[in-house]
Order: structure tokens, then sequence, then C-alpha cells
């Protein structure tokens, strides 16, 4: 049953995305923006992860960000993706034992948003869907044969937005805020000890990542995204958008890890 799953919950979230594709490019008369979106940000990560040590691990570093946005007829769509790449270190480390945690991180949120029923004439509220996926490799060298640990989450859940017109230097501009947060999940931790299952050889990482994967909910997998941007609309009709994320997540299998993340980004929005 569980080989199943993972096909069924990927199809749910390629034709969510496809419909919204779809309806993103149609090219009739109505209003529509689109921007293709391209920046950087200074990320700053920390997790506690039980299947590693019972310490916090925490760094800063640069991130890419690329994605699609889009707005036709009041309706919202955007598509980001962020990948990372950090090397965590904790506060109880010596000479002796580095206590060192490199990861590898892709981060991929996709929102669908409609308009809702105006209550006010200075906010622009939305309401919708979030199809995301959260994967972190890690490699802890310190554990030996323990050393590789995964998170991996990819879900379905909720998002709003509020926004209102404000004016910047004497330019147009737009301040929004944004949250949202994953109901259902497919989500997959190590097994005991970190073991992987490489006696068997028709097993690898990936295969031991999705034979042991779960549908699961909030009591399993609870993360809540936020972001507070300014989006500034530049004289040659694209825009650039300065932005605060706070992202935090907590995955319950055998054992449990908190991770959370700060960021600080700045994003060109090429208008065509």
């Amino acid at each position: 049953m569980k080989k199943h799953i993972c096909p069924l919950l990927v199809i749910v979230v390629l034709v969510f995305s496809a419909y919204s594709t779809l309806w993103a490019q149609d090219t009739s008369a109505s209003f529509r923006q689109r921007y293709f979106l391209f920046g950087a940000g200074i990320t700053g990560q920390s997790f506690y992860d039980e299947a590693i040590s019972g310490t916090w691990y925490s760094n800063t570093g640069m991130a890419p960000l690329l994605g699609h946005f889009k707005i036709k007829n009041g309706h919202l769509s955007q598509l980001l993706i962020e990948p990372s790449f950090l090397s965590l270190r904790t506060k109880e480390s010596d000479k002796l034992i580095p206590m060192r945690v490199s990861t590898v991180r892709v981060v991929t949120d996709y929102h669908l948003l409609y308009d809702i029923k105006k209550w006010s004439k200075k906010y622009d509220v939305k309401l919708g869907g979030l199809a995301s996926l959260v994967a972190e490799y890690k490699e802890a060298p310190q554990l030996d044969n323990s050393a590789i640990v995964y998170d991996y989450a990819l879900s379905l859940g909720v998002s709003g937005r509020a926004a209102r017109n404000v004016r910047v230097l004497k330019h147009a501009a737009e301040l929004s805020l944004q949250l949202s947060m994953p109901l259902i999940a497919h989500m997959t931790r190590p097994m005991y000890l970190n073991r992987i299952e490489f006696l068997d050889p028709e097993n690898d990482l990936l295969g031991d990542i999705f034979g042991n994967a779960d549908i699961v909910t909030l009591n399993r997998y609870f993360r809540i995204n936020s972001q507070l941007a300014l989006r500034y609309h530049l004289s040659t009709g694209n825009d650039v958008r300065l932005a605060y994320h706070w992202d935090f997540y907590r995955m319950k299998d055998i054992n449990r890890v908190f991770a959370a993340e700060h960021m600080v980004s700045f994003i060109f929005m090429f208008r065509y």
C-alpha cells in the first residue's frame, strides 16, 4: 500500500500545479501580471534533531531563490524554490569531536490564492491552497555509521495573504503579509539508529526514504511559514521585492526534529 501512496500524492500535487500553470498561461485579454523571480537571501538556519544529538545546531549563509509570480483578475499564484548548502555547528563542539553537520536543503512552496469578499478598502485579502516540499539531507561525521540523517515531507495545506498599497520614495509599492500551513503530508524520517538497509541489493537511500514514508497530519508534521514583503514597482515595468521569511517545522517519528529558518531576501521580478 505504501508504494502507491507517494505516487498518488505526487499526482495530486502535479494536477494542482498543472491547472494553475494553464491558468497562468491564458492569453485572454483579461488583466494579468506575470513575473520570473531571481534573487538571493541571507539565511539563518537551526535545528534540534534527536537522531543526531540532544543539542541545537545553527549557522548562517547565502541561498539562491528562483520562482514565478502571477496575478490574473485578482487571483494570485506563486512558485518559490530555495536550495541551500550549509555546515551547521553547535556550541558544545570541542577539538576532539567537531560536532558538525553538513546539510543540503531544498524548500519548494507553491501558492494558489483567490480573492475573498472585501471588508476593507485598504487591504487586499486572498485565501487558497499550498503545495510544498521540504527535503533535507544531513551528514554528521561524528556519528560514524549513523551519520546519514534526512527530513522529507511533501504536503498540501492552506495559505492566506493580506496586502495594501503604500508609497515608498514617491513610488508605488505593495506591503504584504503571507501565512501558510500544511494539513496533510507524505513524510519520513530515518529508522532506528539512522540505519539504512543497504544490505538489501535492491535498496538505496531514496528507496529507504520512500519505503518508510507515511501519510500524516498535524500531529506528526507541523509547519508554519510566513513572509513579510515590500514589493517596489519600477518604471521599467519590473519589480523588486525585499522580504523577511520565517519558517518552522516539527517532524515526529521514532525521534523528533525541530527546525527553524530566518531569511532576509532580495528578489528581482522580471515581467514578461
